[in-house]
């Protein structure tokens, strides 16, 4: 995926990344991956609350979330990924151009 290659050894696995390759998994992969776990958090945690609750009301929020099963988060971060992926390709937003600084 992304145009990584890897070489498999008996020892070990070997792998050359190319800048170009490595700034698409992390800009259009593991970012809105990370935006998808934020999202699912803001949904159960922040926005059912209000400026008036106590702690204890935010607290059993949050304890809510702790105890969604990791599989269910990752699901959850994956398909909000795969969503804004393809929103923000439709807009023509990404792929955008590197940016260089010149003087590094």
């Amino acid at each position: 995926m992304d145009g990584h290659h890897f070489l498999e050894s008996k020892r070990n696995f070997c792998s050359s990344f190319k800048i170009d390759n490595v700034r698409n998994t992390q800009l259009y992969r593991t970012l809105t991956h990370e935006f998808g776990h934020y999202k699912q958090y803001l949904e159960v945690v922040e926005k059912p609350g209000n400026e008036e609750e106590d702690f204890e009301e935010w607290d059993k929020r949050h304890e809510k979330y702790l105890k969604i099963p990791s599989v269910e988060k990752e699901a959850y971060a994956h398909r909000y990924a795969d969503e804004l992926l393809k929103k923000l390709i439709e807009k023509k937003i990404i792929p955008f151009d590197q940016i260089l600084d010149e003087g590094r």
